[in-house]
């Protein structure tokens, strides 16, 4: 993505101009019947914006998850196992400044979830494949 910010400022005139890259894969595997791991994350180049140039930024994330019964399953979640993930920028296009910020948050933690569904399974559910006009003849009876 292409970030461009022309503008005028207290030192003069601003035009900063770069590229950012995104991407954010996610992985899931099935090793047996009723377990999914999923390892998830993101990177996002450094940027420009306005008169900051904002650092890279990265995270990994896991999941382990268990069913088990048709009612309960258990999720263990970590996010941020790397404690990687922080704010960070340097004042980079203004004449005759200096600046730098780098900030860590409290990101990595972990989660475990437990849910139950309540009632029960509906199964052998009939397939609705008609449309609104097929269902108001079969209503009327023509």
């Amino acid at each position: 993505m292409m970030q461009h910010t022309v503008s005028n400022f207290y030192t003069g005139p601003l035009d900063t101009r770069g590229n950012q890259f995104f991407v954010r894969p996610v992985l899931t595997f099935k090793p047996g019947k009723d377990w999914t791991i999923q390892i998830d994350g993101f990177y996002q180049s450094k940027v420009p914006t306005g008169q900051f140039i904002d650092a890279d930024k990265k995270v990994v994330n896991a999941a382990i998850s268990k069913k088990v019964s048709s009612n309960i399953s258990m999720r263990l979640v970590v996010n941020d196992i790397f404690y990687s993930l922080n704010n960070s920028w340097v004042i980079g296009h203004l004449a005759g400044t200096q600046a730098n910020y780098y900030a860590v948050g409290d990101s990595r933690n972990a989660v475990l979830v437990f849910t139950y569904r309540f009632g029960k399974a509906i199964q052998n559910q009939r397939k609705h494949d008609a449309n609104g006009a097929q269902t108001e003849q079969n209503r009327a009876g023509n």
